[in-house]
């Protein structure tokens, strides 16, 4: 008997344990995936040309009023 219960303690995991640890991974997966950012090399170009204008409207808004740009304002 003693025998028996040493072999069982050391037969690893079933299939069904294995299985059920696939499916909780893959619907953790499923749910997490989507909800990170997915930023492409065209969208990561778009937003700096976004900042460069924004940055070139501060200075000709500075030099329109005939101040100094403050590294605040930005």
């Amino acid at each position: 008997m003693g025998a028996r219960v040493r072999f069982r303690s050391l037969r690893g995991f079933t299939l069904i344990e294995l299985v059920v640890v696939v499916l909780i991974l893959s619907v953790a997966f499923a749910l997490v995936l989507p909800r990170l950012p997915n930023v492409t090399g065209s969208e990561k170009r778009t937003e700096l040309r976004r900042l460069a204008l924004s940055a070139q409207s501060l200075h000709e808004h500075a030099a329109f009023k005939k101040k100094a740009l403050r590294s605040s304002m930005i």
